[in-house]
């Protein structure tokens, strides 16, 4: 896919929930650490708030391994190549765009 993307940055917790809950976003990739607190309270926030954008946010840590025991969250280790997190974005987009396009089709 070619894609170009609109990209919102937020430096924390705080901000992010703004931008979720104001700004129509499709995906999101997540640090883990922020500046005031756990990229997995974005997460939670999301899947109180917008449970359907789940299936296309990834945490980004560069903890070796997070304790964390969900299967609803996509990681990627940093360092992050951009080629790899847009690659992430690009499937889920095609993978949504197929979906659609077969859903659009059942009767």
């Amino acid at each position: 896919l070619s894609i170009d993307y609109h990209v919102l940055t937020a430096q924390s917790v705080g901000e992010a929930i703004t931008i979720l809950a104001n700004e129509q976003v499709d995906a999101v990739g997540c640090d883990f650490n922020l500046n005031d607190g756990s990229g997995l309270e974005v997460l939670n926030w999301i899947g109180r708030h917008r449970p359907q954008l789940l299936a296309c946010t990834v945490l980004i840590t560069g903890d070796l391994a997070p304790s964390i025991k969900r299967r609803d969250i996509s990681f990627l280790y940093k360092p992050v190549p951009i080629d790899t997190l847009l690659d992430f974005f690009d499937a889920w987009f095609a993978e949504q765009k197929t979906a659609d396009r077969k859903a659009r089709h059942v009767a």
